[in-house]
């Protein structure tokens, strides 16, 4: 799967889970938040497209994700970034 295609199942998994995905240029780092009763996912315009996925994956890894068929390949990427982001978190 291209970065394009991972990106565009990425948002695909998104829009079933009725999380908006929104670019936008700004000073952060992206993720999931609430406005009113809407679940947003910001990410940034001009980060490269791996940053993009890496997030997405990360992000949507939080959503209870048992009851929705993901590709087994894209379960894969989500799961490995929870993994690190964890990792990452028992560092600090």
């Amino acid at each position: 799967m291209s970065e394009e295609e991972t990106l565009f199942a990425l948002e695909t998994l998104a829009k079933t889970l009725d999380v908006e995905v929104r670019y936008e240029k700004g000073d952060f780092i992206g993720g999931l938040c609430r406005i009113d009763d809407k679940t947003i996912l910001l990410l940034q315009k001009t980060d490269p497209l791996y940053r993009k996925i890496s997030i997405l994956a990360r992000e949507l890894g939080t959503c209870n994700l048992d009851t929705i068929f993901i590709v087994p390949a894209l379960r894969t990427l989500i799961e490995e970034e929870i993994a690190s982001a964890q990792t990452a978190g028992n560092k600090s």
